[in-house]
């Protein structure tokens, strides 16, 4: 599958931002290992693995490997609602 970028803005100081996410991470079963800079993540069901890189009050994800049924568009709502959700 081809590689997806997206960018999510974020309010906020990144390292409480990214102790949230971990903190969900674990919770729902998503390999995540990074920091204020970036990072990696697989997410088990579907399986989803990708990258992200934070610039300012913006963090930009690519999707390196993604199942054919789940779309772009698909990933970066769900990443979205993640994050309205922290």
């Amino acid at each position: 599958m081809a590689a997806c970028n997206f960018s999510v803005s974020f309010k906020g100081k990144i390292d409480q931002i990214l102790d949230k996410v971990k903190e969900k991470a674990k919770k729902d079963d998503v390999e995540f290992k990074g920091d204020t800079d970036g990072g990696t993540f697989h997410v088990r069901k579907p399986d989803i693995r990708g990258s992200y890189a934070v610039k300012g009050q913006k963090v930009n994800f690519s999707i390196a490997d993604h199942p054919w049924y789940a779309s772009c568009d698909a990933i970066e709502s769900k990443v979205n609602d993640f994050f309205r959700g922290l």
